[in-house]
């Protein structure tokens, strides 16, 4: 079984970028609630959040290129006054591999991941805005993962709207737009919630929320009819408020997370 496949067998991914193009799965960047999963070149590195000490984009000289490419251009000018070679040729390759030692010196861009005794580069073939956001979007969230959590809120969504919103950093949901605010519960309401709202066979997705990282206002309501206050969000859930998102399927596996 794969990194990711045991991941998901409980915990929903929160967050997906890409690290060259669009749509390209083996260099892609997974979060989970305590954890990365980076996909480079199809092979996966799994990091806890705990162990991160520093992560940022770097230039990193390209070390091979650097001392070929002196190396072949060091040996191109000695041959040219000798003779060895042919003249054109010789002169070709001295452009070569003085151009390819120069490609090392500049380096190229990199995700850097630093743990307590480790390195981890990730060669990037273009730094678009989404994966320097996802760094600072990122510490956002290691900072909600280790700070005190008094009483958390909770959401309930379906598995199919919550993975169509994976690569936007913030979730959103119709009622938004209906009802001017995205309806959260408090722990003791989830099941008569869910009970109420949501088809027994569908699966489905716990966001656990903190409500001091909420970059929207949070509202509560009494309801006549549940004889209970509510939190409402009133707009979007940045993501880096939500402290974990759980897969389940069932009332019984809903009871098993509260319990």
């Amino acid at each position: 079984m794969s990194d990711q496949e045991e991941m998901t067998k409980q915990e929903a991914a929160v967050l997906q970028c890409y690290m060259n193009k669009e749509g390209d799965n083996s260099n892609k960047i997974i979060l989970y609630s305590g954890m990365m999963q980076i996909v480079h070149k199809g092979k996966s590195t799994v990091i806890d959040f705990d162990k991160i000490k520093l992560i940022q984009v770097q230039t990193k000289k390209l070390i091979v290129a650097l001392v070929g490419g002196g190396i072949g251009t060091s040996l191109s000018m000695m041959a040219l006054p000798l003779g060895w070679y042919n003249y054109n040729l010789n002169l070709f390759s001295i452009f070569f591999f003085f151009g390819l030692m120069y490609w090392g010196f500049i380096g190229q861009k990199a995700l850097v991941v630093e743990e307590k005794n480790h390195q981890h580069v990730f060669l990037l073939g273009q730094v678009n805005f989404v994966v320097s956001r996802l760094i600072s979007h990122l510490y956002q969230r290691m900072n909600t993962q280790r700070s005190v959590l008094a009483q958390p809120i909770f959401h309930l969504t379906t598995a199919e709207l919550w993975n169509s919103q994976l690569s936007e950093f913030n979730y959103t949901h119709s009622s938004l737009e209906t009802e001017g605010f995205i309806h959260c519960s408090v722990m003791e309401e989830l099941m008569i919630s869910y009970q109420r709202y949501f088809d027994a066979g569908v699966d489905m997705v716990l966001l656990v929320i903190h409500p001091d990282r909420l970059d929207q206002r949070l509202e509560w309501e009494y309801v006549e009819s549940r004889q209970a206050r509510f939190p409402h969000v009133m707009g979007p859930i940045n993501k880096s408020s939500i402290v974990s998102a759980l897969l389940f399927h069932g009332e019984e596996k809903l009871q098993n997370l509260l319990s």
